[in-house]
């Protein structure tokens, strides 16, 4: 099997599955040196129970978020 991540297509907000190549491994590290590009968002979470093709919302990230309505 070869190493897959997914990652966000931004239009459709669906998943899209990509081989990737991946390097060094270290505990719950693993580097990743070819098939991702700059500015892809990459599912972290929860992908054992994904899918190619799947729709998806996706978190607003905390350094993003409004002051205003943050926790």
């Amino acid at each position: 099997m070869k190493p897959t991540i997914f990652v966000v297509d931004p239009q459709s907000s669906t998943l899209k599955a990509k081989t990737v190549k991946v390097g060094s491994m270290q505990g719950l590290n693993i580097q990743v040196i070819k098939g991702v590009e700059a500015g892809d968002r990459v599912v972290i979470a929860g992908i054992s129970f994904m899918r190619d093709g799947d729709k998806v919302t996706v978190m607003q990230d905390i350094e993003q978020a409004d002051p205003a309505t943050a926790p």
